[in-house]
């Protein structure tokens, strides 16, 4: 059984862009594809760790 750190880690693979996009998604309500088998709780789990990680890249100095 994969842990919401074997989904975060998936979704991050798959880069910056990737993760900001199913944020906005995850947010508007639509569906991802690597959650379907999901349940509201575990998504929204996942949805805040992919913010706060993002977070981080969003305050680092350029």
């Amino acid at each position: 059984m994969m842990t919401i750190d074997d989904y975060v880690e998936i979704i991050c693979n798959q880069g910056c862009t990737f993760v900001t996009q199913v944020i906005s998604r995850m947010e508007q309500g639509e569906p991802i594809e690597e959650l379907a088998d999901l349940d509201n709780a575990t998504e929204k789990a996942i949805l805040e760790e992919l913010k706060s990680i993002m977070q981080v890249f969003d305050n680092s100095p350029s």
